[in-house]
């Protein structure tokens, strides 16, 4: 029992390897291998009516349409053949062979010593003609042609009754020709009688083709729509593509314009941006000496006034009121104070 098990588990474990080992193999997989090439992207140029053309030739729903409106046309072929007539013709022919057991008058003479037989041949056709009408009768013509021969002996089987030893062995009208004619009309006066009855079917097929038709037309017109839609979408499209070229082609033009420009720039501006560092610290030097000089200037002043008298009050245009108005300071001689001092 255990040794049945383990066989089973054997043969369960090696069929999973094996399987696993069927999926997994390369060589047997079923999608597109890792370094295949992908086909090659192939463009075609095409006009407007061709493409219509060839969506037209392969489109799916036109095909199918295009047959619905066939065999819609063939229903109406289908109905209005209910009124053709129908000739039919049969052929049939029969013999019947009897041994006479008593005479029989015009076929034997005397008594019968010996055996005959009473041997009857038949040939026979009938044509038959047949059409519905469309007051809902039908009309049949019937011809049927037959002919018949009687003979006794076999040796005297369609022989002339003159023949030597067959002076009795026929009948006085062998063969005789026989035929008949009909004509039978019928006409329903109540059930399915008139022509509305008879016509209503080939008006629905008539109307079921006339619907098919123009389905079929809105379908052509919806395909040729889309694709010249479809034919204009893709023209824009390469026509935008050019305009994106020719305008990343003008914007690299004048990147490349911009940078020669701004590299010729560079240098005098650098020389311009040196000139106004050097200005601006000349200046602050000129600025330090002045006010440097004024500070002299003042305790120089001062000296001077605590030896000399007070002076009075100087005008509002003197010298120091003009330094403070014109907000600098400038160095003024001491011989120009003290001349203003004693003219005052």
């Amino acid at each position: 029992m255990e040794q049945g098990i383990t066989t089973n588990r054997w043969w369960r474990a090696f069929g999973y390897a094996v399987g696993m080992g069927l999926i997994l193999s390369p060589g047997l997989s079923w999608g597109l291998e890792v370094g295949a090439t992908p086909p090659a992207e192939r463009r075609e140029t095409i006009s407007l009516a061709d493409a219509a053309l060839q969506a037209l030739k392969h489109n799916l729903d036109i095909s199918i349409s295009r047959q619905t409106k066939e065999s819609r046309q063939a229903d109406i072929t289908v109905e209005q053949a209910k009124f053709d007539p129908t000739l039919s013709v049969n052929g049939q022919y029969n013999r019947t062979v009897n041994p006479l057991n008593r005479p029989v008058f015009g076929f034997s003479q005397g008594t019968l010593n010996n055996i005959q037989t009473f041997d009857q041949r038949n040939h026979s056709v009938t044509l038959d003609a047949t059409a519905n009408l469309p007051t809902g009768g039908n009309v049949d013509l019937n011809y049927s042609p037959s002919r018949t021969n009687v003979s006794g002996a076999q040796a005297c089987f369609g022989q002339p009754p003159n023949t030597p030893g067959c002076t009795g062995g026929s009948f006085l009208f062998n063969p005789s020709w026989t035929g008949g004619l009909a004509l039978t009309l019928t006409q329903p006066l109540l059930r399915n009688a008139g022509f509305d009855v008879t016509k209503t079917f080939i008006r629905v097929a008539q109307n079921n083709a006339f619907v098919e038709e123009h389905v079929f037309r809105d379908r052509v017109l919806t395909v040729l729509a889309s694709v010249e839609q479809t034919y204009w979408e893709v023209v824009f499209a390469n026509e935008n593509l050019k305009v994106a070229e020719a305008a990343l082609k003008a914007a690299q033009e004048l990147l490349a314009t911009n940078r020669a420009k701004a590299s010729a720039r560079s240098g005098p501006a650098r020389s311009n941006r040196f000139q106004a560092d050097r200005n601006d610290s000349l200046g602050q030097n000129h600025g330090r000496e002045a006010i440097a000089g004024g500070a002299r200037a003042t305790e120089s002043g001062a000296q001077h006034d605590s030896l000399c008298p007070r002076l009075p009050t100087r005008s509002r245009n003197g010298p120091r009121e003009r330094v403070a108005r014109h907000g600098r300071l400038q160095q003024i001689p001491l011989q120009s104070l003290t001349a203003q001092s004693h003219h005052a």
